[in-house]
């Protein structure tokens, strides 16, 4: 399972203190976990990884509950090479209804440690599970449904190269000589980096039947095949139609793998609509951010406070300079104000900075107009922790509940301890 990582984005949610009574083994397990998480506390912080693991062993895995399906799986698996397309179908339905359930166990899951400790606004953390939770972890999901799949029908690489991965070792050979020996997919690492190709973090944000593995999708594809195609004298229209042609004909296992996709996709629409009213109206807000805010949010929010943390360690800097590297936010176009004026007065002495990291790293200065010598990276850091307060200045105008009066979560916990 490829490590977790999240482009989750906090929204001020609070972890009240709350009173643990003594003498309950639960309730002293959870001052322990309060224990851990006291102080400052991000989404990016959380264990990821522990609850992922915990929602794997709540479906009970290997159970005696599920050894009549895990019997028809084990037939199946060795069937899948035969492509009869009603054992894909059963295959399918059996691999879909444990993907969903999966991803509920992770919602689940979320919602438990949170609640916890008294994450409030409820509306909002649900949101926020469901949003960055269990939407990372479905992209994971899905590519190990899809790992499994693939590794167990045993097609030919020409094939999965042609419509999926990379076609110009077969698009581009002279000759029959100089042309790959044809194999059988049994997995490995090249498939599994294909799929990291194909199955991106927010893959899911556009809605289109069978994702990437839909039929739809060869359309965009067959700019991969244009230039082999007209050496071999076909124009753009006859090399569409050729790869639309070959998924056709890579049935069932081109459309079972779309079916997978359609399935997670769906959950999530699912799990959107069960939020409510308040879980869309932060989502509403959160889609007005820039992708500048959305990713510092994350990154600079607390918690357990709800406003930005002032110091952070570099570890965590250059964990958010690189995400902004990543996702490709140009510097000029995002940065405003001083942070601008350095950068640009920078570049006028002959320093190039190109990156986010390189504006954090590097320790050059430089005298503007007014006298005062200013470092870069002292004010990009800056213009950072003004970018997050304004994200969270318009999530702050969703709720109407008081801030500073007990939330909702540690009224409950009250209400039971009386």
């Amino acid at each position: 399972m490829a490590r977790h990582q999240s482009t989750g984005v906090l929204t001020g949610i609070r972890i009240a203190k709350g009173n643990v009574a003594r003498g309950s083994s639960t309730r002293t397990q959870e001052l322990a976990e309060r224990k851990r998480f006291a102080g400052p506390v991000h989404w990016n912080e959380l264990p990821h990884q522990e609850l992922w693991k915990a929602a794997i062993e709540s479906t009970c895995p290997g159970s005696l509950a599920r050894a009549r399906e895990d019997a028809k799986l084990h037939v199946l698996k060795r069937r899948l090479r035969r492509f009869d397309s009603t054992e894909h179908k059963i295959y399918l339905e059996i691999e879909c209804g444990r993907t969903v359930e999966l991803l509920r166990a992770v919602r689940d899951r979320y919602r438990e440690f949170l609640e916890r400790r008294g994450a409030a606004p409820l509306a909002e953390m649900y949101w926020v599970v469901a949003r960055f939770g269990v939407m990372d972890w479905a992209v994971m999901a899905l590519r190990d449904a899809a790992f499994r799949y693939i590794s167990d029908c045993q097609i030919t690489a020409e094939q999965w190269d042609l419509l999926y991965g990379n076609p110009s070792r077969w698009l581009w050979s002279p000759d029959k000589e100089t042309r790959p020996v044809a194999t059988h997919i049994h997995g490995g690492a090249t498939l599994g980096e294909n799929l990291e190709h194909l199955l991106k973090r927010g893959v899911f944000d556009e809605v289109s039947v069978g994702g990437p593995f839909g039929r739809d999708q060869q359309k965009r594809r067959a700019g991969t095949m244009m230039a082999a195609g007209f050496l071999r004298g076909l124009d753009s229209k006859q090399t569409i139609n050729e790869r639309l042609q070959l998924w056709d004909d890579c049935r069932p296992w081109t459309e079972g793998l779309a079916v997978l996709f359609d399935a997670v996709q769906e959950e999530l629409f699912f799990q959107h609509n069960a939020l409510g009213d308040d879980g869309r109206r932060a989502e509403s807000k959160f889609v007005q951010l820039s992708a500048l805010q959305r990713i510092v949010h994350k990154h600079l929010r607390d918690m357990v406070s709800g406003s930005t943390s002032r110091k952070l360690e570099e570890v965590q800097w250059m964990a958010l300079f690189r995400q902004l590297d990543e996702a490709q936010i140009p510097l000029t176009n995002a940065l405003s104000g001083r942070a601008r004026e350095v950068l640009m007065a920078l570049k006028k002495k002959g320093i190039t900075i190109n990156t986010w990291v390189e504006c954090y790293t590097t320790k050059a200065t430089v005298i503007l107009d007014d006298g005062a010598r200013y470092s870069l990276r002292r004010e990009v850091t800056h213009a950072m922790q003004n970018a997050a307060d304004a994200a969270s200045l318009q999530f702050s105008k969703i709720w109407r509940a008081d801030p500073t009066k007990t939330s909702v979560a540690s009224q409950r916990s009250g209400r039971a301890k009386s």
